[in-house]
């Protein structure tokens, strides 16, 4: 399995994959607590002539777990068949409106008012937070809806408007039918976008003065209080809105769109507030109307389909988005790829509940190929989706199994400190420490100092299995007979040592120097290790910083005595599966 390389940050990119770092990971990270409060998230909506309504209702409901939706209809009275038929009639709160305006600035405060209306309605049936979004729009868990949910709980006490950033669609065809079903590609660059950039808001309901802000924050009533002193940006690997701007060209939803503006004249207010694309369109419209011969009309009707396609639809041959509901950047292009509704359905945990873990099944049983352990803590380890890739076939293996596994820290220097940051350790969860044991080798030299330190460990303490012992029995050689360079970096996913195309495919394989080919075995054996013999175990490394992947609930450091490191070197952070970034920008091979 390919894993695409994960560069520095760019400040233009909306970021789905987790942040790097141990301080960023404490304030992401997240353990179960049966006292955490519960969030009952309600959407506010204003919808005029929508084409897929009822999936957009379905997803938000079945999969994001929204209480209750505050729905205004305007001229689209056949949408009360639907609302009217279960379970949208206990869901929905819909109220109607006719002969409405099309007006650019007008539609604002109407929808400004069927927020603060709903904000009092929401608070009356019980719900804690309120999105106000679009019917075009969907609300989309990169980490899974209860990391929102607990994202939610931690905002300062000060944060009434929580924002979400936005990426934009973009469709496989002009003869898309359903933009939330078949488009997988969005755009995360915010310049590139042909609609606003400025995301949406949560506000919360505990605030008694919230009203709303625009279509696009909350506000605390307060204008002394200002928007930095409310707003609080939720990660965007937490949450984001998927915008399917002008989502369908087949159903005509483009044309009836910028048909309805077209009565804003060029020099009006509303005109110059448009995006450049909203313009181009109006004015493709106004060509098409204006038409007086056939031939003119042809070539209008030309003309505005290739606006269309140039602005809203995808590039060719991208890959295909992951499974389940992950996502992957394409840098390079700008584009992240996302199957929203290929996401799992949302049950909602029972208050109190803990997920089991691998210490109820089997107590004293570790992982019976890594030798003498010791336990020196518990920790709970929570299945979440896989973030940034598609599982590989061991995170693939864990995920299935519930997640009920033992941690290994695997380190070849001697002494090593844990200490467990400010989230704190609940009772009942387990990490186990190794030190894996590295026999003297001239192909492998150890640092200055190391391998006397490594001497010095007792025998039947902290000892793992480490393929840098290698022998003829392990199949995996430094040099000569045993698996080719090839083969090694099959096995690790290794991104280190290739070179992308645009594309993200792998063009170049680079020269694999011994030290990584042994790094490479013992993680290859240990991982092999772990599925011959069914052990669900997780490797954490003791110098590197690793992306969050699919698990929130461990917050460890790692600090070395027998040697100083650079302060960035000893974070980590436990990974399944995912990218592996560094500070400076480097590419770390993924272990999983």
């Amino acid at each position: 399995m390919l894993f695409v390389p994960s560069l520095a940050h760019a400040d233009d990119n909306v970021e789905l994959e987790p942040p790097f770092g141990l301080e960023s990971a404490l304030a992401a990270a997240a353990r179960t607590d049966s006292s955490a409060p519960v969030v009952r998230l309600g959407l506010v909506c204003m919808t005029k002539q929508p084409s897929n309504l009822h999936t957009w209702l379905r997803y938000h409901h079945e999969q994001l777990g929204v209480r209750l939706i505050f729905l205004r209809v305007e001229d689209t009275p056949e949408l009360s068949e639907l609302l009217s038929s279960a379970p949208w009639d206990e869901l929905v709160v819909a109220t109607y409106a006719s002969r409405t305006q099309a007006d650019y600035i007008t539609q604002v405060e109407r929808q400004s008012e069927h927020v603060n209306h709903a904000i009092s309605q929401a608070r009356e049936r019980g719900l804690t937070h309120l999105l106000h979004l679009d019917d075009d729009e969907l609300l989309y868990c990169p980490s899974g809806v209860r990391s929102l949910h607990r994202a939610l709980c931690r905002a300062p006490q000060r944060a009434v408007d929580l924002h979400l950033e936005n990426l934009e669609a973009l469709l496989p065809t002009d003869e898309c039918t359903n933009p939330f079903v078949q488009a997988s590609a969005f755009r995360h660059k915010p310049a590139t976008f042909c609609a606003y950039s400025n995301g949406k808001s949560i506000g919360r309901l505990d605030c008694p003065e919230l009203v709303a802000r625009g279509a696009h924050h909350f506000s605390d009533g307060s204008s002394a209080a200002g928007r930095n002193a409310s707003t609080f940006r939720l990660p965007a690997h937490v949450a984001v809105i998927l915008h399917y701007e002008s989502g369908s060209y087949a159903q005509a939803r483009w044309r009836r769109k910028f048909e309805r503006l077209q009565h804003h004249k060029e020099g009006s207010r509303a005109f110059e507030e448009m995006s450049g694309f909203y313009q181009q369109s109006v004015r493709s419209l106004a060509a098409i109307r204006e038409a007086r011969s056939q031939p003119e009309q042809v070539q209008a009707e030309a003309a505005a389909l290739a606006l269309y396609r140039r602005a809203k639809l995808q590039p060719n041959d991208l890959p295909d988005a992951p499974a389940n509901g992950g996502v992957r950047m394409l840098r390079p292009l700008g584009i992240t790829l996302i199957r929203p509704l290929s996401g799992p359905r949302y049950e909602e945990e029972p208050r109190g509940h803990r997920r089991p873990h691998a210490s109820s099944a089997a107590p004293s049983a570790g992982p019976p190929s890594c030798g003498a352990e010791r336990e020196i803590a518990r920790l709970e380890l929570e299945a979440m989706l896989e973030v940034c890739r598609v599982p590989s076939t061991c995170a693939a293996w864990l995920l299935d199994h519930g997640i009920t596994a033992g941690f290994l820290l695997k380190s070849s220097r001697a002494d090593i400190e844990l200490a467990a940051k400010s989230a704190g350790l609940p009772l009942g969860q387990r990490l186990r420490l190794g030190n894996a044991a590295r026999a003297a080798d001239a192909a492998f030299p150890l640092g200055r100092g190391e391998q006397e330190a490594e001497r010095r460990v007792p025998p039947e303490c902290l000892r793992t299995h480490d393929a840098r012992s290698l022998g003829p029995q392990s199949g995996l050689q430094p040099s000569g007979a045993g698996a080719s360079d090839d083969e090694v970096r099959r096995d690790w996913n290794t991104t280190l040592n290739a070179k992308f195309d645009r594309n993200c495919k792998v063009v170049e394989h680079l020269q694999m120097s011994e030290g990584e080919r042994g790094c490479a075995a013992s993680h290859i054996s240990l991982w092999r290790r772990c599925v011959e013999s069914n052990s669900p175990l997780l490797v954490l490394e003791d110098d590197a910083i690793l992306a969050e992947g699919c698990c929130r609930s461990l917050q460890l450091l790692a600090t070395c005595i027998t040697r100083t490191l650079d302060p960035e070197e000893r974070k980590v952070v436990l990974y399944l599966g995912g990218q592996v970034r560094h500070p400076h920008g480097q590419v770390t091979p993924t272990l999983i």
